[in-house]
């Protein structure tokens, strides 16, 4: 499993690291490495997301020993009863949401 998310950029070649500059995290969720493959895409390369200021969202899940408050991939600690309320959790995605959620985002522009 990995973070995975999904940018507001749109494009009709496969971006270069230039291309994403500036773009916004638009959705984050949790996503299984088969997701790449199963979409037809391809890891092209890396982009830090401290170039862009990219900000990953603190969430609660719940992995193994309980729930837990995560920024982003970074274990945070345990969640309190508080941060359970507040805190959203973090989404699982199957292979595809995240191409659904790009169409539907796609389809809102037109």
């Amino acid at each position: 499993m990995f973070l995975a998310g999904l940018f507001d950029w749109f494009g009709t070649e496969p971006p270069r690291a230039m291309d994403i500059a500036g773009a916004a995290l638009l959705e984050a969720g949790s996503a299984h490495i088969k997701t790449i493959q199963e979409t037809g895409g391809v890891i092209l390369g890396l982009r830090p997301l401290e170039a862009d200021a990219v900000v990953l969202p603190r969430y609660v899940d719940a992995p193994g020993s309980g729930p837990g408050v995560y920024d982003g991939s970074r274990w945070v600690g345990a969640a309190t009863a508080e941060e359970m309320r507040e805190l959203p959790t973090c989404e699982v995605w199957g292979y595809r949401m995240i191409q659904i959620k790009a169409q539907r985002r796609w389809q809102e522009r037109q």
